[in-house]
């Protein structure tokens, strides 16, 4: 996870580049945030498409329901 930190202390540097600074770091928080998002409703759709194959399915390919959720989050 990314923290926004700004070090407002540093020598030389200008307000606009602390400016940025802080922009970039909230920019990369939210890419993060997005890509965290998204990988939990891709794990959340592929436990709802294995948990609709039936329970012979499931057998066949040596899964029970309660396997399902514990081997997608893995």
């Amino acid at each position: 996870m990314t923290i926004l930190t700004v070090d407002t202390n540093r020598q030389g540097i200008s307000l606009k580049d602390m400016i940025a600074d802080a922009a970039f770091a909230v920019i990369s928080f939210g890419e993060d945030l997005v890509e965290r998002v998204s990988a939990e409703m891709s794990r959340r759709a592929t436990i709802r498409q294995i948990n609709g194959l039936s329970d012979a399915m499931l057998n066949d390919i040596g899964l029970t329901r309660g396997d399902v959720e514990k081997l997608v989050k893995a």
